[in-house]
């Protein structure tokens, strides 16, 4: 659903055409290099970039290690849309909105 699909056309010495078809578990590859380049490990960058070209409003983790305390405040500023969470925070602040008992 929301991978892309490309592919590889080759020519063999008989004049064949292979094609080797590539998937790819991304919407939008350069959101995923952009998080990937910054150091976010190869699952979390997936994850993420598939939030952002999505329209989350907000990613849940309780990753503190990897994505939140050296990779969340960047992510939110690159990609301002996109708050980074721990699911404590977001019933918190749920329930200051008065959307949880």
């Amino acid at each position: 659903m929301g991978d892309c699909l490309a592919s590889i056309l080759r020519q063999d010495q008989y004049g064949g055409c292979i094609s080797y078809p590539l998937l790819s578990d991304v919407q939008d590859e350069a959101i995923f290099r952009v998080l990937e380049a910054r150091g976010l490990e190869l699952r979390d960058a997936q994850h993420i970039a598939q939030a952002i070209s999505n329209n989350c409003d907000v990613f849940l983790t309780r990753d503190c290690e990897t994505i939140i305390r050296p990779h969340g405040h960047w992510i939110e500023q690159r990609f301002p849309t996109l708050n980074i969470s721990l699911p404590s925070e977001l019933v918190t602040q749920l329930k200051a909105l008065g959307w949880l008992p």
